[in-house]
């Protein structure tokens, strides 16, 4: 399962949420991922190319799978009350309970 945050505005603000087990969630960058056409998939590969401080600069992102509908899409509106994820965390949870997980702000 995916849900999508767009921001259309501002790719550096969107991301994705892969449920890659039954506990696990892994957030993706949409500013890495962009101009791949088809994504999210069900089977991608990423390089990430990070600097000498371990912060990453650049990267892209490579599809082999089906494609998927995300299960949400989150508004930037309800973006704006979500913690935005770090390229690549890993969070305990089910994506289900995105709102919960990233500390909706009121």
């Amino acid at each position: 399962m995916v849900i999508e945050c767009e921001n259309k505005q501002d790719h550096k603000k969107g991301w994705y949420g892969f449920q890659f087990d039954d506990e696990h969630i892994v957030f993706v960058s949409a500013r890495f991922c962009q101009r791949v056409r088809g994504f999210p998939t069900s089977d991608f590969s990423m390089v990430d190319i990070a600097d000498e401080k371990g912060k990453i600069i650049a990267g892209y992102a490579r599809n082999h799978g089906d494609p998927l509908v995300p299960l949400r899409t989150i508004s930037k509106q309800e973006a704006g009350r979500l913690r935005i994820p770090e390229h690549m965390e890993i969070v305990s949870g089910n994506l289900t309970q995105i709102d919960t997980l990233l500390g909706v702000y009121i």
